[in-house]
This record gives structure tokens, sequence and C-alpha cells, in this order.
């Protein structure tokens, strides 16, 4: 056979007309028998067919592509989002493209134009701009469509996929309080990011619900890519006269790492001293010294079903997909709480 196979090719190799080809092939309902239907999956691998993507997309008026917009792909996080969309795309024969925002939104507002002008068929936003940006380019969300994964934009509806960072806060607060901790600090990622706002909206539920206060001071933000904003808002908060903390919860693994950092540095010890709490469980979580309790992010998870949302809702348009969907996050308990020592009588 000269060429790229057809689907014609493949109904001659398996004795059936081209219209049973289509419909097993496109996965359409019908009364096809086990036995046809494996006939033809089996031609069509024989003969390495592949659908060809430009007929495809005249005759159904899609283009078969779905885009995530991240905010930048070596975070730890996307990976696992990415493969979870892809994983979802593929069973349906659709193509995944990523855009990197790099916190701009300038950059975002470029890609959304590029991805309008190639019709995507869906847009996954993940990217973290400020929830109440006024400048946010709505208008470039309105004839594509969107499904928005830990975020949400004023004036635009959409599907909402996100996972409980509040419940997540209250799960580690409620934690630490059971181990005995009642002077708790929080160093977080950007005051403006819902992730970190809603981890320590969480944290103070919980000791509020405890009785435990939280001051202001042991309260800080900053960039949660970057390892030395833990270190150096723990030599601040550690370093300041008056009570110190007993235990620290972190917006993420990095900033956690800076944590520890600091605090050994000042010649505490961690947990005996201090006990630290990180979030995302990226892989130097099961690796540092000691090995630090942090909260598991569904990444994969998030990204199946936000994906799984998009195609029905393309596949179905007159279906409204869910306006919220949230995913519980698991708190992952290692050695760096001390949880053994508090527990057998010790309060801090």
């Amino acid at each position: 056979m000269e060429g790229r196979p057809t689907i014609a090719d493949v109904a001659r190799a398996a004795g059936v007309s081209i219209a049973t080809v289509s419909a097993v092939l496109n996965g359409r309902p019908g009364r096809i028998p086990d036995a046809t239907r494996g006939r033809v999956l089996r031609a069509a691998e024989m003969l390495h067919y592949r659908p060809n993507p430009f007929a495809r997309s005249l005759k159904t008026k899609r283009s078969y592509t779905l885009a995530l917009v991240a905010t930048d792909i070596s975070n730890p996080f996307y990976p696992g989002l990415a493969k979870g969309i892809e994983q979802a795309a593929l069973s349906q024969g659709y193509q995944l493209i990523i855009c990197n925002t790099f916190g701009s939104l300038e950059r975002e507002q470029d890609h959304l134009l590029r991805l309008r002008d190639r019709q995507v068929d869906g847009i996954m936003l993940a990217s973290s701009i400020t929830r109440h940006d006024a400048r946010y380019p709505v208008d470039l969300l309105k004839d594509v469509k969107t499904v928005l994964l830990n975020r949400t934009i004023e004036n635009v509806k959409a599907p909402v996929i996100r996972m409980d960072n509040i419940g997540a806060g209250k799960d580690v607060g409620r934690y630490l309080v059971s181990l005995g901790y009642r002077s708790i600090a929080y160093i977080g990622g950007p005051a403006d990011r819902p992730a970190s706002a809603d981890r320590l909206r969480g944290l103070r539920e919980a000791l509020d619900e405890a009785g435990v206060p939280l001051p202001d001071g042991w309260v800080r933000f900053g960039d949660w890519e970057r390892e030395e904003e833990g270190y150096r808002h723990a030599r601040s908060v550690f370093g300041a006269p008056g009570p110190r903390p007993r235990a620290v919860f972190a917006g993420n693994d990095i900033l956690a790492m800076g944590v520890i950092r600091a605090v050994k540095e000042m010649g505490l010890r961690v947990p005996e001293d201090v006990a630290v709490v990180g979030f995302d469980d990226r892989d130097i979580a099961a690796f540092s010294d000691p090995r630090l309790t942090t909260v598991r992010y569904p990444s994969v998870e998030m990204g199946y079903h936000a994906a799984r949302i998009l195609l029905d809702w393309i596949e179905r348009p007159e279906v409204e997909p869910p306006p919220v969907v949230t995913l519980g996050c698991q708190l992952i308990v290692r050695g760096s709480c001390g949880g053994q020592a508090v527990q057998r009588g010790r309060t801090a």
C-alpha cells in the first residue's frame, strides 16, 4: 500500500463497511458485535491507520486541540496537571498545547489571542494572575470554552476546578493543635494569590476553633518559588524579641526548606524546638532532613477532571458543566513535626 492508509483500507482489511469502521473508531453508540469491533481495531492497528486531522476538522468544525495556560511549567505542580489533562485529551483524539505566562498579564493576553487565532476547542487557565485584576481581557474568552483551575476571574462565567486549600490549611492547623502546639506561624506565598490566602484562612479557622491566637507578626508572605524567602522570613520571625513560635506552616515545600535552614542556623532543632509543615509534597519533602510533613496536592487528578469536564462540554455544548468541582488534599505526616514527642505530654 502506498501513501497514508485510509478508512476505506481499514474497511477492506476488516471485511466491513466504511460506516462500520467510522462508528467503531469514533466510539459512536450502536449494536456492533464485539467480534466485528475487534476486527476493525486490529485492522487499523495493522495498517497504522490514523484519522486525517484536516479532514476531521473540516467535517466537525473543530481543531481537536486543547490548551493549558500555566504560570511556569517548571513548577512541579504543573507537570502533574499536564499529565492528567493529556491522559484525558489523548483518549478522545485531542492534542494539548501548553503556554507559560511567567506571571505576566500581558503574556497571558498574547497567548489567549494566539490560541483564539488557532481556533483551539477549549482552554484551561491555571496561571496565577491576581484574582481581581480589572485589566483582564475577558473578551478573549467569550468565544472559546474555558475551565478555570484554582482561580476565578471577575465577569467570566466558567467552570472552576479547585483544590480545597482552605480545608487543607484547616487540616494542618488541627493537626498541629492536636500535637499540643499553641504558638504557630504562617510563612506563605504572595498575599494576592488565592491559594496562599486560602491556606492561611484555613489555618486561622482551625486555630480560632482551638482558641489559639495567630499574631500578625507571625504571618509573612513572599515569593514561594524562592527558598530564600522562607529563610528570610523565618530569620525575621525567630530573631524578633519576645516569644518564638514553636511551629511553622509554610505555604509550600520550597519555603519550608528555607525555614528549616534558617532555624538550624539559629541553633534550633527540627522538630525538637520547631515543627515545620510544608505544602505540595514535592520530591524534596521526602528527602529533607528531617523528612517533611506536608500536604499532597492531587495535580494529576485535577488535570484529568478539568479536561474531562472541558471535553464533555465540547462534545455536548447543550449540557451545562458543573460550576465548581472541589478536590481534597491529603496530609502526609513525616518527621518534621515531632508528633510522638509532643503526644507524650509536651505542650508547646
